[in-house]
């Protein structure tokens, strides 16, 4: 490509640049307090995750203060620039801002071989930043030529309390709540379990659905099937369809090998690492201070998005607690994600006690968490209340919470208390 053509095509995204921070609709991302720290280092941040989740907004976020080189390989005009072509394309980019010192490079996977060119610019002293729509940024080549020098950034989409800035509705201060605001409110979090939390279902809500039904073919199309090209691509596409759809359930790697009727359990491990690589879904091991059950034990499985779930459903409508506990573990991986010594777990014992949710650091068990819809005393589940008191004394942990669609309160069991708190107020005020 001439050089002619590629300063028009970097000239079109600086002014899109401009066009993105100068957004008076951008919303500020509740990520930007934890990561802007990050850019006092000289390792490269990664900002991976799941396509349209806002990394790429959040990356121009994080340099809004600083003179930066841009350039977006997702633009089909960079279709088949190869890495022998990304210094002159990138000394372009730079010949347009006066002297740059970090520079974001978007989508930059496109490029093949372009792990060695980042890490020629680290050397030289640039601060860089790179996003990408699926792990594979965090492959073993990235991981081979920027050993110990790079930092990952997981990017979730809307938190509830984005969802409502996004939508206008702003949130009110956390004193003082009438019971009127209080209904509201929860009318607004079943709005957003049901919808999900992407940017663009949150600023078009009219048209959630078809929006969401594209975005999962794209994710299924480009980031798992176009990425992996299994051999059974049927299968593939039914399995990622009832993983998805079951969010906040056990699985078991045989039980799906028989679902499905696949060959080996070894196959469906490498179907479900792909839907995890491309960031649809989550996996979620048993708690427990043996290896060995922890590999055996059954695994949970939740969607990075309820909207999503919503969508799949058989059934849409009848697993709003599904639903709820799938939000609250994805607001517990934005509160942890930069914590590499947090684990979320789930705990179960032989009995069939389960809680739904084991906060842990360095292995040490620090808050059990069970995740219900009940909304009056008379709702509640005994056995959920008794699962967390004999976790409490299985795992030696006192902090037990017990997130509800309404009730707020203390209730206590056999000498155990439990904290109660709605959803709402848990995610926006916690």
């Amino acid at each position: 490509m001439d050089e002619a053509t590629l300063r028009m095509i970097l000239l079109g995204q600086k002014e899109e640049k401009t066009r993105i921070l100068k957004d008076k609709n951008l919303i500020e991302r509740e990520y930007l307090d934890k990561t802007r720290p990050l850019l006092g280092s000289a390792s490269t941040k990664v900002i991976f995750g799941v396509r349209r989740s806002g990394k790429s907004t959040l990356a121009h976020q994080l340099l809004s203060d600083h003179e930066y080189a841009y350039i977006n390989f997702d633009d089909e005009r960079l279709v088949g620039i190869t890495k022998e072509e990304l210094d002159h394309v990138f000394q372009i980019s730079c010949g347009l801002i006066d002297r740059p010192t970090h520079a974001l490079l978007d989508e930059i996977q496109n490029v093949p071989g372009w792990e060695l060119f980042i890490n020629r610019l680290q050397r030289e002293g640039m601060n860089v930043i790179i996003t990408g729509s699926s792990a594979n940024l965090l492959s073993t080549e990235l991981s081979t030529h920027l050993t110990g020098r790079y930092l990952p950034i997981f990017m979730l989409p809307f938190s509830f309390r984005e969802s409502l800035i996004a939508r206008g509705s702003g949130i009110p201060a956390g004193d003082g709540i009438t019971t009127r605001k209080a209904e509201h409110l929860k009318t607004r979090a079943e709005e957003y379990l049901r919808s999900g939390g992407f940017p663009q279902v949150a600023l078009d809500p009219d048209n959630a659905r078809l929006y969401l039904n594209t975005l999962y073919n794209d994710i299924i199309n480009k980031d798992v099937i176009g990425r992996f090209h299994p051999k059974y691509v049927r299968t593939l596409r039914e399995l990622a369809l009832f993983l998805t759809s079951s969010s906040s359930n056990l699985m078991t790697y045989s039980s799906l090998k028989k679902r499905f009727d696949l060959s080996s359990t070894h196959t469906v491990m490498n179907y479900v690492n792909y839907l995890t690589e491309a960031s649809l879904l989550m996996i979620v091991d048993k708690f427990t201070f043996r290896q060995k059950e922890r590999s055996t034990s059954p695994k949970k499985v939740y969607s990075i998005d309820t909207g999503i779930v919503e969508l799949l459903s058989i059934s849409p409508g009848d697993q709003i607690a599904n639903l709820l506990e799938n939000a609250v573990f994805l607001d517990l991986i934005r509160r942890t994600y930069l914590d590499p010594t947090f684990s979320i777990n789930y705990w179960r014992d032989y009995q069939d006690h389960e809680v739904d949710l084991v906060l842990s650091r360095n292995r040490k068990v620090e808050m059990l968490i069970q995740v219900s819809m009940i909304s009056d005393i008379a709702d509640m589940n005994k056995r959920e209340i008794r699962s967390l008191v004999k976790a409490s004394k299985e795992l030696r942990c006192e902090d037990l919470l017990l997130i509800t669609w309404g009730l707020e309160g203390e209730v206590e069991e056999k000498g155990q208390k439990i904290k109660m708190i709605p959803f709402w107020k848990w995610a926006l005020y916690a």
